[in-house]
């Protein structure tokens, strides 16, 4: 019996600046995966990042998502992005997929 019938979760982390690029971020991924899929029985967990942000969605693919949308000009961006529109990138996991791989 799965922990929720919300179909799907999802799945998101944030590192400091200062954690970058040393791994932390896909440890955490494949921890949520294994949380998700192992303890909580989930059948499908999604995430999605700025399409800029190569570092996030970097580590999808390293854990084993799937891109699977593209939105064009989806959300707002903040300051940082000078509030243009941003596009915004989809990507998701099938718990069958997470146990073959």
């Amino acid at each position: 019996m799965a922990f929720t019938d919300k179909d799907p979760a999802e799945l998101a982390w944030e590192l400091h600046r200062n954690y970058w690029r040393k791994g932390y971020g896909t440890e955490i991924g494949h921890t949520l995966l294994r949380l998700g899929f192992d303890l909580l029985g989930l059948r499908r967990i999604i995430a999605d990042c700025n399409t800029l942000n190569k570092g996030s969605y970097g580590i999808m693919e390293k854990i084993g998502m799937r891109r699977e949308a593209h939105f064009v000009k989806y959300y707002r961006g903040n300051s940082a992005l000078n509030y243009e529109w941003c596009d915004k990138y989809l990507y998701a996991i099938l718990q069958e997929d997470y146990f073959t791989k």
